[in-house]
């Protein structure tokens, strides 16, 4: 398998920390976690922007990130379920980590805006702007 990080050791409970502290780098006002049957989910956050609180919200979907390992499992039971889906977590804890660091990296280098790398996750409390261009098949982005 060639993908990165899907061998990854380093706790979910770490890549969060970090992921914290760059975002607070950034200009995070306030942070908090979400969790989804005792499993940390996602996080969100606000940043200031021409002086005003957006809120974001970025998941770490690890059970996405479960099913495409699960398939490079060849014998599979009770016990390689349970360390899949640990796997999964560090796995996608830990892209999202590097994925913010990148994109922090590059906003304090001057090289994007805030807005510019994070907007899809702009949150208005029920969507992410992604979600909402999605469920609206992109309209007004594409041709018709």
């Amino acid at each position: 398998m060639n993908l990165k990080n899907y061998t990854s050791t380093v706790l979910p409970e770490k890549s969060i920390m970090l992921i914290e502290k760059l975002l607070v780098d950034a200009g995070a006002m306030n942070i908090s976690k979400w969790y989804v049957d005792g499993e940390i989910s996602g996080m969100a956050f606000q940043v200031e922007v021409n002086g005003k609180p957006i809120s974001f919200k970025l998941p770490a979907k690890s059970e996405l990130v479960f099913k495409e390992l699960k398939k490079g499992y060849k014998r599979w039971n009770e016990s390689a379920e349970e360390t899949c889906k640990k796997q999964a977590q560090r796995t996608a804890w830990k892209l999202l980590f590097d994925w913010v660091q990148i994109q922090v990296s590059m906003i304090l280098l001057n090289q994007v805006e805030f807005m510019e790398v994070f907007l899809p996750y702009a949150f208005d409390g029920k969507q992410t702007f992604f979600e909402v261009l999605k469920e609206k098949n992109y309209k007004g982005l594409l041709p018709a």
